[in-house]
C-alpha cells in the first residue's frame, strides 16, 4: 500500500503491528462524507458508515456496513435532538471543519460510538470524501467490480445522468448506448475514478431505475466490492 499510494493512504499502513483488541483483531471505522462537493445537501452527514477488522497473524479481513438511516440516541443534544440518524453523529460532536483538532474530537467520539453499537474495541478510524476516492482510484488507474443484480438487466440509476450531458441527445452522445451515466449489466465491469464514486453513492432514488430495489442496501454492497477492488487491483 505504501508503494501504490507513495503514503500512508488510510492512516492505518505502516510498518508495525497495529493495535488489538482482545481478539487479536485490528478495528478500522471508515466514515465517507461529501463536504468537499459544492452543493451537496447534506454534505457533512456520513451516509456511508463501514466497519472493517483485520487479523494480522490468520490473514483474514472482513467487513460490514451500518446503515445510515439506523435511529439511535446521540448521547448529547443534536440539530436532530438527542435522536435521530446515525449519519448524523459524525458532525454533531463538533461542527468545526477547518482544525485538524476538531477532526480528532469527532473521530476520537466516533469510534467509541459506533463500537458501542457493534460491541467492537475499534482503535482506527479513516474519514473519508469524494477527493480521496477519486484520488485512490486513479492512483490505481481504475478498478473491477462485478455487478451481482436481482434484476436480470443489471442496475441503473438516473440521477446521476446531468454529467452525461444537458439534453437527451448529449447524453447519448457522451454516456452511450442508453444515455444514463451509471448503468451497468450483470457481471464484471471495470470503473474509472468517477464512475466509481457515483457508483458509490448510487440508490435508485430518481426514475427511471433498476437494480436497487433494497436502496441505501444496495448501495452498502456496492461499497464494500469497490472497496475489496481497491484492495485487489493495489
Amino acid at each position: 500500500g505504501t508503494q501504490v499510494f507513495k503514503g500512508d493512504i488510510f492512516g492505518i499502513v505502516q510498518q508495525k503491528a497495529l493495535k488489538t483488541d482482545a481478539n487479536g483483531r485490528s478495528n478500522v471505522l471508515i466514515l465517507g462524507t461529501s463536504e468537499d462537493d459544492p452543493g451537496h445537501q447534506g454534505a457533512f452527514l456520513t451516509d456511508s458508515i463501514m466497519v472493517l477488522s483485520v487479523d494480522q497473524k490468520n490473514k483474514n479481513a472482513y467487513m460490514i456496513s451500518i446503515p445510515r438511516d439506523l435511529e439511535v440516541e446521540y448521547g448529547m443534544a443534536c440539530t436532530a435532538g438527542y435522536s435521530g440518524k446515525i449519519n448524523g453523529y459524525f458532525n454533531c460532536v463538533n461542527n468545526d471543519w477547518t482544525s485538524s483538532s476538531a477532526e480528532d474530537e469527532r473521530q476520537t467520539k466516533s469510534r467509541e460510538f459506533f463500537g458501542n453499537i457493534v460491541g467492537l474495541d475499534i482503535q482506527y478510524s479513516v474519514h473519508v470524501n469524494y477527493t480521496v476516492m477519486r484520488d485512490i482510484v486513479k492512483a490505481l488507474d481504475g478498478i473491477t467490480i462485478t455487478i451481482e443484480s436481482r434484476d436480470p438487466r443489471g442496475q441503473m440509476d438516473s440521477n446521476f445522468d446531468w454529467k452525461c450531458g444537458a439534453t437527451y441527445a448529449i447524453r447519448l452522445k457522451n454516456c452511450p448506448t442508453s444515455g444514463h451515466y451509471i448503468d451497468y449489466p450483470n457481471g464484471v465491469v471495470t470503473l474509472d475514478a468517477e464512475h466509481a464514486l457515483y457508483l458509490a453513492q448510487a440508490r435508485g432514488d430518481t426514475a427511471p431505475t433498476y437494480g436497487f430495489e433494497q436502496s441505501n442496501f444496495d448501495r452498502e454492497r456496492n461499497q464494500q466490492k469497490i472497496l475489496v477492488a481497491i484492495k485487489e487491483k493495489a
